[in-house]
């Protein structure tokens, strides 16, 4: 993983009321990526979906501003708004130093929000609730 990736990872998996869902330390579910097939609800997956960095005619900066588009994910409603308002809530406005890398975050914002749940209507498997949550991350490369 590269540092954003690893400190967004270290700072769900080690925060309180996150932790207190998905399970704390290397025992949380926390997933980069694509969760895997046999994860156990609820956990919290994320990805990248964009990653702009700042230029000026000078040239590149030290500046980057990443998307991540975080879901969270809950074997029923209930826990999978308890997880998506516990990563917003540690997420949304989050400035200064994340992860165990102390990667320095100038601004997090959420910037788009939706749930997605998805209905096993072809026989097979559970019901699964997913709320979908887009973070732009400034931080210092």
């Amino acid at each position: 993983m590269t540092k954003i990736y690893d400190a967004l990872f270290d700072e769900m998996r080690d925060d309180t009321d996150v932790s207190a869902i998905v399970g704390a330390g290397t025992n949380a579910r926390v997933y980069p990526g694509i969760p895997p097939p046999d994860a156990t609800a609820p956990f919290v997956s994320f990805r990248k979906t964009s990653y702009t960095r700042l230029n000026t005619l000078s040239g590149p900066k030290t500046l980057a501003r990443p998307t991540f588009q975080v879901d969270c994910w809950g074997s029923n409603n209930e826990s999978m708004v308890s997880l998506s308002e516990a990563v917003r809530a540690l997420l949304d406005g989050f400035r200064g130093n994340m992860g165990d890398d102390n990667i320095v975050v100038r601004r997090a914002n959420l910037v788009g929000q939706n749930d997605d749940p998805e209905d096993p209507s072809d026989g097979g498997g559970n019901d699964v609730n997913r709320n979908r949550m887009d973070f732009e991350i400034w931080h210092i490369e």
